[in-house]
């Protein structure tokens, strides 16, 4: 038990520094956490030309030097700490829909919590006793190596499992996305896990290696460094957490406030199409009643509603350049930006529960809102790879996306609302019946 012991308490290559010195390195390596988290380069992405990709994880470096500084429980600690700050990311500001899902307090908490645990444990074993630099350069390899192939592991089998799950949950495997199967086909088939632990394993190493060999050399000259030295390594301390705070903060200030200018701007367009609509209510008003009064047929009159009214407003928005723009009655869709989308379809056909409850949000409470959904996407290819027997049986796959919602209301109760909303009701109804619903 006295092994156990030791390695458990063993305090890392600063072991024989001051407690001024360890807390600084605590206080540096905890910055370069949020710095990496929050500076987007915590993650670094690669894409191959056959359409694979894989991720480098680099907050898992400040882990592996702060097991080899500081030793096996603060290793873990650091870890822990990162694994929240990964997670606080992922809710507030992710970088798309993969980190917003399935980045949980299992794959980044846990996970890298115990990472930082087993390279101190590793780094604790390894220190035992005189080797050769060259020994213990591999041994640190090694460790890296089977602890990041652990991690890429765990996750991807997280990853997949939570992606079976959904799938399930939503009528089976012809329920995956694009995104799900590209994730699934870069980490089992492509070899992307491969490349993710190895390159995870190369940057610790990389961190841990330099680490013990500054560590070393710098407790060699503290007893001949003078007031001079002592001042300038602590003056690089304090610059570089100071960069790392005003870095992180700058950035999520930059980020902060794009996100509101982009949210005024769609706001002010939804205003602006909503007053363009409201201009010619009381126009096509009119023009309803008239119609209706002389017997008119209701889809001529849900053709020239939409034609004149609609047509002329919408035409001038793309979904690329402008997003989805949508213009409903009650649940239905009455005019869109998007030849996926045609008169009468529902606006579940392209927003979810949850989308729609962010839409009201955004209509009561005017505030943008962060939404998923479902992009199309041409992935014949992905699907012929994975699966050639059900490529048809897959060929509807989508890309869930991350993206922001701004709506606005009108109470139309003039005859065209009313007559709008009527008919849509009637030809929704009768498109149930029959059993074409999307």
């Amino acid at each position: 038990m006295s092994g156990v012991t030791d390695v458990m308490e063993w305090r890392g290559a600063l072991a024989g520094c001051g407690a001024a010195l360890r807390r600084t390195a605590a206080a540096v390596l905890a910055l370069s956490c949020v710095f990496a988290a929050f500076t987007q380069v915590g993650f670094v992405g690669f894409q191959f030309a056959g359409g694979s990709s894989a991720y480098l994880v680099t907050m898992l470096v400040p882990v592996a030097l702060a097991a080899c500084l500081l030793g096996t429980l603060p290793g873990a600690a650091c870890g822990l700490f990162a694994g929240a700050v990964l997670y606080l990311h992922s809710a507030v500001m992710p970088l798309d829909y993969f980190e917003l899902e399935y980045v949980t307090p299992l794959t980044s908490v846990a996970a890298m919590a115990v990472c930082g645990l087993l390279l101190g444990i590793a780094f604790a074993l390894i220190s035992r006793g005189e080797r050769p630099v060259w020994l213990r350069t591999l041994l640190v390899a090694l460790a890296c190596l089977v602890v990041s192939a652990g991690f890429t592991a765990g996750f991807s089998v997280s990853t997949i499992a939570m992606m079976a799950a959904d799938a399930l949950a939503d009528g089976g495997a012809g329920q995956l996305t694009a995104e799900q199967a590209r994730h699934a086909q870069s980490a089992l088939i492509e070899g992307g896990a491969a490349f993710q632990a190895i390159g995870d394993a190369a940057l610790m190493a990389l961190g841990a290696c330099v680490g013990f060999a500054c560590a070393e050399s710098g407790m060699r000259r503290a007893a001949d460094a003078g007031l001079r030295a002592l001042f300038g390594a602590w003056l690089s301390a304090v610059m570089l957490a100071a960069f790392m705070v005003v870095a992180t903060a700058a950035y999520g200030a930059v980020t902060a406030g794009s996100l509101a200018v982009a949210g005024e701007d769609m706001r002010d367009e939804a205003e602006y199409l909503l007053g363009q609509v409201e201009r010619t209510a009381e126009h096509n008003g009119r023009v309803a009643e008239a119609f209706f009064g002389l017997g008119g047929d209701p889809d001529e009159m849900l053709e020239l509603v939409e034609g004149g009214m609609l047509g002329s407003l919408i035409a001038g928005y793309t979904e690329e350049g402008d997003g989805l723009v949508v213009v409903a009655v009650g649940r239905y869709v009455i005019g869109a930006d998007a030849d996926r989308l045609a008169a009468t379809d529902e606006l579940s056909d392209c927003l979810d529960g949850d989308a729609l409850d962010a839409m009201e949000r955004s209509i009561g409470d005017g505030t943008l809102e962060r939404v998923v959904y479902d992009a199309p996407s041409s992935e014949s290819d992905l699907v012929d790879l994975m699966m050639p027997g059900d490529a048809e049986e897959f060929s509807s796959l989508v890309v869930r996306q991350i993206g922001y919602l701004s709506a606005v209301e009108h109470d139309d109760d003039d005859g065209c609302g009313q007559a709008l909303r009527r008919h849509c009701e009637r030809r929704g109804d009768d498109r149930d019946h029959k059993g074409r619903r999307r």
